[in-house]
């Protein structure tokens, strides 16, 4: 991508107050909201080159190659949105009845100067103040948090609905892949 001199934009999100989930629901539940939140994250993706991988206990990241930050915070907005929308219930309602996400963008256009680690830890930034100014948004690089423009139309959100799970996977991890910092993980 460097070569071509193409964007990559990075999201790391991360479920709003996890730990509180499995204190309150048990750990089996707490399996069943990340199995949830991993098969809406990837249903969310369309592209063939997007992924999305599990990224530490209740973090995902997602790597969103040839897409600019505009497209990479739209496909947050899309992310944050679903998850909203499965209906989880919350553990705590200090945000919302229902489990939510918050999520950190960044992008780069790949340089020989720009590594791996840097996109990381820029999306890790803008995960925390995500999370610090009061959860369930999206925040790019540190910035503000990113704000929609107003809808000029008065239609509700297209509504996004990830199929069913299906209970035969419930218990795999098969369409979670993980990601350990410090290993060359070939992502």
């Amino acid at each position: 991508m460097a070569r071509e001199k193409q964007p990559l934009s990075l999201i790391l999100c991360d479920v709003d107050f996890f730990k509180t989930y499995n204190d309150t629901f048990g750990h089996l539940q707490g399996d069943r909201c990340l199995q949830e939140v991993a098969h809406t994250l990837k249903y969310t993706l369309h592209r063939p080159g997007d992924m999305v991988a599990r990224y530490g206990g209740e973090e995902f990241v997602i790597i969103l190659p040839n897409t600019k930050v505009s497209g990479a915070i739209h496909v947050a907005q899309q992310i944050r949105t679903a998850i909203k929308q499965l209906k989880l219930p919350a553990a705590t309602e200090k945000v919302s009845k229902y489990a939510t996400i918050s999520l950190g963008v960044a992008g780069v256009i790949p340089s020989l100067e720009m590594s791996a680690k840097q996109l990381l830890n820029d999306a890790d930034k803008a995960l925390y103040e995500a999370k610090e100014k009061g959860r369930n948004q999206v925040f790019f690089g540190g910035q503000e948090k990113f704000k929609p423009p107003p809808q000029q139309n008065h239609h509700p959100p297209k509504q996004i609905i990830a199929p069913p799970l299906d209970p035969r996977f419930c218990t795999s991890k098969s369409s979670i892949k993980y990601y350990n910092p410090g290993v060359n993980n070939q992502v």
